[in-house]
C-alpha cells in the first residue's frame, strides 16, 4: 500500500528527532500513514527502487533539515549535498521534479539554506516556507505542521484503509473537515455555498468537542467551517443545547472581528429559534449596529423568527 507522507532526513543531522516526528504522524494518521527508510523497507527490497518507487507514490515529502544536514561530509571531505549519488539530494530531487509538496521542516535553531547555497537541482528548496521543530516548544510544532499534512494528503490513504475493511476513524473526517474549511472563508460565492454543504455533512461525523476545539481556532475558515458543523449538531441533537462550552463558543463566534464569521454564527440561531432568546442582546446589537448589511438583515431574521422585536 503506498504511503502518502515520505520522510527524508541525515541519520547523523537528526534521526533522533525524525524518529520522534515519524511517530507522532503514525499515532495521528495510521502505521500506513508514513514511509521512513529502513522502518519502511521491506527485508530484501531493493534500496534505491523502493525510495524512488516511495517518493512517486507520496502526497508529501518532509525534509528534516538540522545543523549539519547541509555542511555533512563524504569521501575527501566534500559536501555530501553537493555529490550526486547523495540519496538526500537525490530524493528531494526528485520529489521536486515530480511537483511532490515538498515541506522542509528545521530541527533547533537552525535555518533554512537560501537557494545559492544548494546545488542547482534542488535550489528550489531553499525557496519553500519551513517549519521549526524545537524541542522548547515540540508539541504545538509538531501540531502546527500535523496540521499543514492534514490539508495537503489526498484522500486515496484512507480510501485504501477502508478499503481493506478497516475503521476508518474519526482523523480521516477531521482532515477532510480541515482541508475544505482551509479552502471556505476566501471563495467566491458559489464555491461556498458547495462548501457549506459539504462541511455540514462533515460536522454531523466530528465528535462535538472536535467542533469545539475548530471553534476556538484562530483560522477564520475553520470558525466559520465550526459554525455549519454546529448547526448540524444541534439539529440532530437536543442534548448539546444546553452544553455551556456551546454557548461560550456561539457567543465568541457571534463577536469575532471578520463578517463571515459572525453570519455563519446568526445563521446557527437563525436555524434553532428555541436558542435565540439566550442570545437576543448579542443579535440585538448585531441586527443594529454590524458593519456588514447582510450579517444585520440576517440577526434581525434570526428575532423575528423566534418571536423577539429587535432591542
Amino acid at each position: 500500500m503506498s504511503r502518502p507522507i515520505f520522510l527524508s532526513y541525515r541519520r547523523s543531522d537528526s534521526g533522533d528527532a525524525s524518529l520522534r516526528l515519524y511517530e507522532a504522524i503514525r499515532r495521528r494518521f495510521g502505521a500506513d500513514s508514513i514511509y521512513m527508510d529502513t522502518a519502511s523497507t521491506a527485508w530484501g527490497e531493493e534500496w534505491p527502487s523502493a525510495l524512488e518507487d516511495a517518493i512517486a507514490e507520496a502526497d508529501v515529502v518532509i525534509v528534516v533539515i538540522g545543523s549539519v544536514w547541509i555542511n555533512a561530509q563524504g569521501e575527501w571531505g566534500r559536501r555530501r549535498i553537493d555529490q550526486p549519488n547523495d540519496w538526500v539530494r537525490r530524493e528531494i530531487e526528485l520529489a521536486l521534479g515530480l511537483g511532490k509538496a515538498t515541506l522542509p521542516v528545521l530541527v533547533g535553531d537552525v535555518a533554512m539554506p537560501p537557494p545559492e547555497a544548494l546545488p542547482p537541482e534542488i535550489a528550489e528548496l531553499g525557496s519553500r516556507q519551513a517549519l521549526p521543530l524545537r524541542d522548547e516548544e515540540w508539541h504545538q510544532h509538531v501540531e502546527d505542521l500535523l496540521t499543514q499534512l492534514e490539508s495537503r494528503m489526498s484522500e486515496s490513504h484512507f480510501l485504501a484503509v477502508a478499503r481493506r475493511g478497516q475503521p476508518r476513524g474519526e482523523t480521516s473526517v477531521r482532515a477532510q473537515f480541515r482541508a475544505v474549511a482551509s479552502r471556505f472563508y476566501g471563495a467566491s460565492m458559489d464555491d461556498r455555498i458547495a462548501a457549506a454543504e459539504e462541511i455540514a455533512n462533515l460536522g454531523g461525523l466530528l465528535p462535538f468537542d472536535e467542533v469545539l476545539a475548530f471553534a476556538r481556532s484562530k483560522e477564520a475558515g475553520e470558525r466559520v467551517a465550526a459554525a455549519v458543523a454546529l448547526a448540524a449538531h444541534l439539529q440532530t441533537s437536543e442534548r448539546v443545547r444546553n452544553d455551556a462550552e456551546l454557548q461560550s463558543a456561539l457567543r465568541a463566534l457571534l463577536n469575532d472581528g471578520r463578517s463571515r464569521v459572525r453570519y455563519r454564527a446568526v445563521e446557527v440561531l437563525r436555524g434553532t429559534p428555541a436558542l435565540v432568546a439566550a442570545y437576543k442582546e448579542d443579535l440585538s446589537w448585531i441586527a443594529g449596529h454590524d458593519e456588514n448589511r447582510d450579517v444585520r438583515v440576517i440577526a434581525g431574521k434570526a428575532l423575528a423568527r423566534a418571536g423577539l422585536n429587535v432591542g
